[in-house]
C-alpha cells in the first residue's frame, strides 16, 4: 500500500519513474531519436496536468523528423565536406529540444504549485544542459516524495 504526505497526490503519477542511465543508453544506441520519443510517449499525461494553459503540441513530432532527416542525410553524405543542411537541421533540432526542456519544466512546476503551497525548484542550468534527463530525474524525485 502507498502511503501519501499531504505535499503532493497521486494524480503527479501519470508521469511514470524511468532510469534516467537507461535513458542515457537509449538515446546513444538510438543515436538521439529517444529525446523526441520520450516527450510523446509522455504528451498525453504532461498536457493533463492542470494548472498551466502551455500543452505539448506538434513540437516532439518537428525534433523526431528533423533528427531522422540529420540521421539520413549524414548517412548519405560521403564527403568529407561539411554539410551545411546538416548543421541548420542539428541546430533547429537542438533548439526546439531546449525549449521542449523548458516549455514541460514550466508545466510541471504550475502543476507543482497548484497543488501545494511548499515550492520546488527545477534548476535552468540543469534544464539547458541535460534537458529530459534532468525532467526524469526531477520526476523521479518527486515520486520518491510522493510514496514515502
Amino acid at each position: 500500500m502507498r502511503k501519501t504526505n499531504s505535499l503532493y497526490s497521486t494524480s503527479f503519477l501519470p508521469l511514470p519513474r524511468t532510469n534516467v542511465v537507461l535513458m542515457l543508453f537509449l538515446d546513444i544506441i538510438t543515436l538521439g531519436i529517444y529525446e523526441p520519443i520520450w516527450y510523446i510517449q509522455r504528451r498525453h499525461a504532461i498536457n493533463k496536468l492542470l494548472g498551466s494553459s502551455e500543452k505539448i503540441g506538434a513540437e516532439p513530432v518537428i525534433i523526431l523528423i528533423l533528427t531522422l532527416f540529420q540521421f539520413i542525410s549524414g548517412f548519405f553524405n560521403r564527403s568529407s565536406d561539411v554539410d551545411p543542411i546538416g548543421i541548420l537541421v542539428w541546430i533547429a533540432s537542438w533548439g526546439i529540444s531546449i525549449l521542449m526542456a523548458f516549455k514541460v519544466k514550466k508545466i510541471i512546476m504550475a502543476y507543482l504549485k497548484s497543488q501545494s503551497t511548499e515550492s520546488v525548484h527545477f534548476s535552468g542550468f540543469f534544464t539547458f544542459l541535460f534537458r529530459i534527463f534532468y525532467l526524469q530525474y526531477k520526476i523521479n524525485r518527486l515520486h520518491k516524495k510522493i510514496v514515502s
